[in-house]
Parts: structure tokens; C-alpha cells; sequence
């Protein structure tokens, strides 16, 4: 195997190297505090420490799940660590950059080669994946929905359309709207009543946050019963490449929400735990980029509108507001490593939190000059999105639709490695046999595998675009290993690696697996968490010598 220089040597040396005594000695939290104050001293970026930190916790996995004890020594590290680093550069151009690529010249061409080529095909994969299209808006409503966070200004723009609505109710529309932080009971099932109630043109302003695939399927489902088109409004910006919204708007969030006053909500000022509130939506989007988080909205509704919330020229954000920043996204990880979702007032981290909400408000209050300066006007943000809208009404704006490539994906949700039944059946027969552990827990259990696969792309998750690529592999077979048991109450899953293979096939999912059982009420995707219920203590882990399958491209 060809030996490259894939990381800076302090990165290679410190981070990988002398960080192993740690993670086989104390595990991966004390790991992981170990590596993220190393970038703390070097000063490393945010958006570097947040795609190292993914690169680390991809390398940790790894290397546990390959040896017990103390792991590989000091010396021979590298030829563990130099397979997974190449493995993980194949993925995407974008790790490539991560890893800091220093090959040969000729190996430095052939990258450069393959960005241009990588670029090429995306701009192909646009012309063939969307066709533009006229949409008739006569006899159709509008549901206009905000896949945002806190602070944005949704509630402001959504107050002021009802009072200025200008051509929007043209030709005798009518628009209403219906206020999340107002409604008793769910949301979402009373939006779908009050749209059957009105007449099938009506405009509904959706005022509430709408961050996950599950609340845009939700609100695709309400728009085909009652004759509507959906339009996301998205709070406008850069993004990071790990997360749609870029830190100085999260900052700019945070800091209009700790001004507000008497909210009905009860997010303002006086809430104790705002900030936390807030970085748990920032984290509700963590793991996408802007252009795949605007893809996959534009892919379900053919619309997006843009709500402006920055200036284009401002200055950058100021390293103590980073800094409170960085804080809180990593207590914001422990807590939920620990915790899960319980609320930030309780657990073990519960003073951490209250001194850091305390200083978080401290630092942006500090900086209310810098907030009011950066900030777009609310008028001008106002008049570009009701104009937005109002060219979508008037069919100004075309639609972006699925193409004949992806038409024909339309009833396909996933691409996977198919494994056979009876082998994976036989496994766990095998760990049963020779685990208590894993037997006592099948006893109490009724699992019957009907399949088994490896998700490799979800439309959902990774768009429509990432599972048609895999169309022209199907029947690939590719080797599987298995090398872990997962479990918990209510779910188990056996950890797969896809291996080394010609096509470069690999999983989207951060964490390859074959989910094995879930209790009834249990969804099967719930079993992506199973790392981090095993971090916090809440799921238990049993390596067994690896089982080689053959699994087969299928498009399910």
C-alpha cells in the first residue's frame, strides 16, 4: 500500500498518535476532551475543529472496535492509521481537503482532476436531476413553512404578511395564520384541520420551527390533501460544512431571542436555559451542509424562499462570541452523550450549564453594537420574502422537479447492501451460543430477521440524487464485516464495515449497521443512535471475531 502523508504532522502525531494511550485507557470522552484542547492551543478554527472532531470520532470507532487492550503502540500506529485516513480521503473530495493531501505530484494532478471532474458532475447531476417547470397556481393554496431555528424573525415576518400581504391576496385569496407557541396540543394535525376548513386557495403561515425530514413529510402530506403547494422560508446563510447555518447566525439567534420580552412561548429573556434551547435546534441540522439542506427542500417542494438576516459585508464574529460559542456546542455534546435529551437543568452538567448560560448573555450583550450593525434591516428582509412569494404565486418562478433520472426513483427510499438472511441468522445463533449476555437478551425477545441490509443512501437523509448514483451498481456484490453487537431495551444491530472494493462503495450513514430488532413503537432508524446510547451508558456492546458476507447493491 502506497504511504501518504494524509494529515499535518502535528495532527498525525498529536491527535492520532499520542492520543491512543487515552482512548484504550480512559475512552472516548476522555479522548475526544483530549484532542478538542489540543485544536483549543492551536487555535484551530470552529469549522476545522468540527470536521476534525467527525474525522476523530470516525478514527476511534475504528481502531476499538480492531483491538482490545492498549491498542497498536507508538510505532506501528501508522499502518493502521494510514489505511483508515486513505479510506476515508476516497469518500469525497471534501475529506480530501480535510486530510490535507500531500502525495506525489502526479497524485496531487490526478486530485486536482478528480475536484474538476467532481464539479462537473454535480452541475451534470443538476441539469438531470431537476427540470424546471411552469406550476398553474389556480385553484391551488399555499402552505408556507420555516425549516429555521429560535430568533430567526418568522414570527415578525409571519405578523407582518397577515398585515401586508400586498398581491398575495389577489384574486380573492385570504391568508391566516397559526402560531406553534399558541396551540394547545400538536401542531401540525391542527394546521391540517384548519386548512380543510378553508377554501382550497388559502395561504397558511405556518409560524413554527419545521427542522427535521419527518415535520417536511408532514407538511407535504397536508399540502396533497388540501390542494396546496408547501414553500420553506430558510433564514439565509453560508452555512458550515457540517451544519446549514453558520455560527454568526446562531449568534445573531440567540442574541435577538435573550432581548425578547413576555414571549408566548416563554423563550426570552428570563428563560434559564435559552441558549440550550437553541443549540439543541442548531443541532437538529447538524450533518448536512447549506446546498444539501437547500437540495433536499427544493427536491420535496420544488420552492425555497430566502428570509436575509445578514449583510453581506460585516465583519467577522468577534473570538469571544466564538469562544461562548465553542462552550456551549461542546457541553451541548456531553450533555447529550450523557443525558440524551434531558433538559439542561438536570444531570450531571447542570451547574456547567447555568455558568455558561450566564456567560453566554454576558458576552452578547457586550456585543449588541456588532449584532445591530451586522444585521439586515427587518423592512428589507420583510419585502424580499413576500416578493419571493409573490413571483411563486404568479408562476414567475419555476419549479424544480424530479427529472426523468430521478422520476424513476420516485418509489425508491434507500440504496443498501442486501446480506443473506440465513448467514447473519446463523451469526447470531453463533453469538447467542457463546455470550450469556447476548442470550439472555434474544430470550426475552421474538426476533424473526426477515432481511438484512446496509444502508448506503436515504433519500430522506441524503437525497434522492445520493440513492440514484448507486442505480447503474446494482447486483455489485461487495464483502461485509461484522464486528460488533449493539443493543439496548428497546433495539439491537450488528456493526458492519464494507470493505475495500473496485467500485468505491461506501455508507453515508456516519455509522454502517444491520438492524436487527426494534420493540414495537421503535423506529428502525433509531438505531443509528445506538454509539452514542452506548456512550452514555444507556446500550452495551459485544465484539466477536469479524464474519465476512457477501452483501449485493439493491435499490429498496
Amino acid at each position: 500500500m502506497v504511504k501518504l502523508k494524509f494529515l499535518p504532522y502535528k495532527i498525525r502525531t498529536f491527535l492520532i498518535r499520542n492520543g491512543l494511550s487515552t482512548l484504550f485507557d480512559n475512552g472516548f470522552p476522555a479522548y475526544r476532551k483530549y484532542y478538542l484542547k489540543q485544536m483549543g492551543i492551536w487555535k484551530t478554527s470552529f469549522e476545522k475543529q468540527q470536521q476534525l472532531d467527525w474525522l476523530l470520532t470516525e478514527w476511534a470507532q475504528y481502531i476499538t472496535s480492531k483491538y482490545r487492550g492498549r491498542g497498536p503502540n507508538n510505532h506501528t500506529y501508522l499502518s493502521e492509521a494510514e489505511p483508515f485516513l486513505e479510506q476515508f480521503a476516497k469518500r469525497s473530495t471534501q475529506n480530501k481537503r480535510l486530510v490535507g493531501y500531500t502525495g506525489s505530484v502526479t497524485a496531487t494532478e490526478s486530485l486536482k482532476e478528480e475536484v474538476i471532474e467532481s464539479s462537473a458532475l454535480s452541475v451534470q447531476e443538476s441539469l438531470t436531476v431537476a427540470k424546471q417547470e411552469k406550476i398553474d397556481m389556480k385553484g391551488k393554496g399555499m402552505v408556507i413553512f420555516f425549516p429555521a431555528i429560535p430568533g430567526c424573525g418568522k414570527s415578525a415576518v409571519c405578523k407582518e404578511l397577515l398585515n401586508d400581504p400586498g398581491e398575495l391576496v389577489a384574486n380573492g385569496r385570504s391568508i391566516h395564520s397559526l402560531m406553534g407557541d399558541l396551540v394547545k396540543g400538536k401542531y401540525w394535525p391542527l394546521l391540517a384541520k384548519e386548512r380543510q376548513k378553508r377554501p382550497k386557495e388559502t395561504i397558511t403561515l405556518a409560524d413554527k420551527n419545521a427542522p427535521n425530514v419527518e415535520v417536511w413529510d408532514t407538511v407535504r402530506d397536508i399540502c396533497n390533501d388540501t390542494s396546496a403547494i408547501g414553500v420553506p422560508v430558510v433564514p439565509d446563510s453560508p452555512g458550515t460544512e457540517l451544519n446549514p447555518f453558520a455560527l454568526d447566525a446562531l449568534a445573531l439567534f440567540m442574541y435577538r431571542v435573550i432581548q425578547r420580552q413576555n414571549h408566548p412561548g416563554n423563550l426570552d429573556k428570563e428563560s434559564p436555559n435559552a441558549g440550550y434551547v437553541l443549540l439543541m435546534f442548531y443541532n437538529l441540522y447538524s450533518r448536512k451542509n447549506r446546498k444539501e439542506f437547500e437540495g433536499a427542500l427544493r427536491q420535496q417542494f420544488g420552492f425555497l424562499v430566502k428570509l436575509p438576516i445578514l449583510k453581506p459585508e460585516r465583519p467577522p464574529l468577534p473570538s469571544a462570541i466564538q469562544d461562548v460559542l465553542s462552550e456551549g456546542l461542546d457541553l451541548f455534546g456531553s450533555h447529550s452523550r450523557k443525558h440524551g435529551k434531558l433538559d439542561s437543568s438536570k444531570g450531571s452538567l447542570s451547574q456547567k450549564w447555568s455558568i455558561w448560560e450566564k456567560n453566554l448573555r454576558q458576552v452578547l450583550n457586550r456585543n449588541a453594537v456588532y449584532f445591530n450593525d451586522i444585521q439586515t434591516p427587518f423592512k428589507e428582509a420583510f419585502e424580499s420574502v413576500r416578493q419571493q412569494l409573490i413571483a411563486i404565486l404568479k408562476g414567475e418562478v419555476p419549479i424544480n422537479s424530479a427529472g426523468e433520472e430521478v422520476r424513476s426513483f420516485n418509489n425508491i427510499t434507500y440504496a443498501a447492501l442486501t446480506l443473506p438472511v440465513n448467514e447473519v441468522t446463523q451469526t447470531l445463533q453463533h453469538l447467542a451460543a457463546t455470550n450469556i449476555d447476548i442470550e439472555n437478551y434474544f430470550c426475552d425477545r421474538m426476533v424473526i430477521l426477515n432481511s438484512a441490509h446496509v444502508t448506503l443512501a436515504h433519500k430522506h437523509a441524503h437525497g434522492v440524487a445520493a440513492v440514484a448514483k448507486f442505480g447503474d451498481l446494482r447486483g455489485v456484490e461487495v464483502p461485509v464485516m461484522l464486528t460488533a453487537f449493539l443493543f439496548s431495551a428497546k433495539l439491537c444491530a450488528l456493526e458492519a464495515r464494507i470493505m475495500e472494493n473496485e467500485k468505491g462503495i461506501y455508507s453515508r450513514n456516519p455509522w454502517p449497521h444491520v438492524t436487527v430488532w426494534t420493540a414495537k413503537g421503535t423506529r428502525p432508524k433509531e438505531s443509528n443512535f445506538l454509539p452514542q446510547m452506548l456512550q452514555s451508558g444507556h446500550a452495551w456492546r459485544v465484539d466477536f471475531a469479524p464474519v465476512v458476507l457477501s452483501g449485493v447493491v439493491e435499490l429498496l
